[in-house]
């Protein structure tokens, strides 16, 4: 399956107001972002657009950050400093499960 990365923000809202006028399957968000953090975002998308997948890019390995992610659905998430060959199983995971979902829905 092939992804295509569409754009890129600097924080949450200017996210959110693109999906509010695109078609977006899956959203890689940081947590710590200025005007509204990731875990925000995720908040925000899972009530919206539960549809649309979640990976989560994030420094903290504090326990308290990926429950609240769990919480709000996140797909899976990845810490810095990124891995290459991580990354990519993670993608593919996530391609794969979107690929079997709309299959199902056929």
């Amino acid at each position: 399956m092939k992804m295509n990365l569409l754009a890129s923000f600097s924080h949450g809202l200017e996210a959110l107001r693109y999906i509010k006028e695109n078609s977006v399957d899956i959203v890689l968000t940081d947590i710590r972002m200025p005007h509204m953090d990731g875990i925000e975002l995720m908040e925000r998308l899972s009530l919206q657009y539960p549809y649309i997948k979640v990976v989560v890019l994030s420094g903290h390995d504090d326990f308290m950050y990926t429950k609240k992610e769990i919480q709000h659905g996140a797909f899976d998430y990845i810490f810095k400093p990124l891995k290459l060959s991580e990354t990519k199983e993670v993608f593919r995971k996530l391609a794969k499960t979107i690929f079997e979902n709309k299959q199902i829905e056929l």
